[in-house]
């Protein structure tokens, strides 16, 4: 039997996907190691291209107690490790391996961190439960809603809250941590949809990988700039969000008024939306990427008839105008053309992952994944 080494991660679930991807025996799922703490270090998880986004440290105090997974490597995979696996074991300058009853952790000396570096305690070390909360607060951090406090793991105050429901319109019967996780989904599942953003970063962080995306969004296709909407640098505004989701809405019903896809919420079901897009592109002879590329949103744009496109979109901007001079201020007319007006965009938003967030009272509460 080959000779194997135990190996203790406080990122469990992503420790447990990797032992599940490369094979590897799973000694524990959880199980507590004491005399340690862990930092989340908010560069490190914003960044993406960081291995780890923890800091370990040794304290030697029993009260102190990280919540680990187990991982078993035989000695032969640690001599030729695939990449899945380096990543997790790569020694750096500020890394050091310690031997525990549980197996071999990798410690990080705090001090020869770079000094910008902001590190947060997780409470308890439980870095799985608390990760959702870092997102929220680095969401809220990164869309202006916390002031210049630091990143903490608290609840969002108030102020913040009303600073963030304002600013997107989200409707108040929503829970709010919700909303903020699956606002900054929908805007990457688009992003990946137009192929600006891997799909490995779809997880509702709003990340350095999302946030240039956002900006080769608004380079490619300059959505229609009014006075409050001209981008000096890259961030989740609210009309290029607007932007952005509409666009994709607009995408989607061209594509099945040409009867290339049934798909009511791309949003939802996005693999099969990309599979109707290939089907699209081949019947147009394009290279099927099966993606929203810039040739293949040209193309859909391209009217059929000028003359009918021109008196259906003069028609549609009629009906939007007296939707929304309706004395409740709410209609159940879809969005049928692009706007970069988060209001025209949220009394329009009515398939299921958008009422989730804009218009809850029509269904009930819907979750993306």
């Amino acid at each position: 039997m080959a000779e194997k080494k135990k190996f203790v991660f406080a990122e469990r679930k992503k420790a447990l996907q990797m032992a599940a991807t490369c094979g590897l025996s799973v000694i524990e799922e959880k199980v507590e190691l004491r005399g340690y703490q862990i930092y989340v270090v908010e560069q490190w998880v914003c960044d993406r291209k960081v291995p780890s986004n923890v800091v370990n440290v040794f304290t030697g105090d029993e009260s102190h107690v990280i919540q680990v997974a187990v991982i078993a490597i035989s000695t032969a995979e640690l001599q030729h490790s695939r990449p899945q696996i380096q990543t997790f074991l790569q020694l750096g300058a500020h890394l050091k391996s310690k031997p525990t009853p549980l197996g071999e952790i990798l410690l990080t000396n705090p001090g020869e961190l770079p000094y910008d570096m902001d590190m947060i305690l997780v409470p308890n070390g439980d870095y799985d439960r608390w990760i959702k909360q870092a997102y929220v607060n680095i969401n809220l951090r990164r869309t202006n809603c916390t002031g210049r406090s630091s990143l903490n793991l608290q609840p969002p105050n108030p102020a913040s809250e009303e600073k963030f429901r304002s600013l997107y319109k989200i409707a108040d019967t929503v829970h709010f941590q919700d909303a903020v996780i699956n606002l900054v989904s929908l805007v990457q599942i688009a992003l990946y949809l137009f192929k600006l953003l891997d799909k490995d970063y779809v997880d509702g962080l709003l990340c350095d990988e999302t946030t240039h995306a956002l900006w080769a969004f608004y380079a490619s296709y300059i959505p229609a700039k009014t006075a409050d909407f001209h981008l000096k640098e890259p961030w989740m505004e609210p009309h290029l969000v607007a932007a952005i989701i509409s666009k994709l809405i607009v995408c989607r019903n061209k594509l099945q008024d040409a009867g290339f896809t049934t798909v009511k919420d791309p949003f939802l079901d996005h693999d099969t939306f990309r599979f109707d897009i290939g089907d699209y592109q081949k019947y147009k002879n394009m290279r099927i990427t099966r993606f929203l590329d810039k040739d293949t949103v040209v193309r859909l744009n391209e009217p059929t008839n000028p003359i009918h496109s021109l008196v259906g979109q003069m028609k549609v901007k009629r009906v939007i105008k007296s939707k929304l001079d309706d004395i409740s201020g709410v209609t159940n007319s879809p969005l049928s053309i692009e706007t970069s007006d988060p209001e025209v965009f949220r009394h329009h938003a009515t398939i299921e992952s958008l009422r989730a967030i804009w218009r809850p009272k029509l269904k009930g509460d819907c979750t993306l994944h």
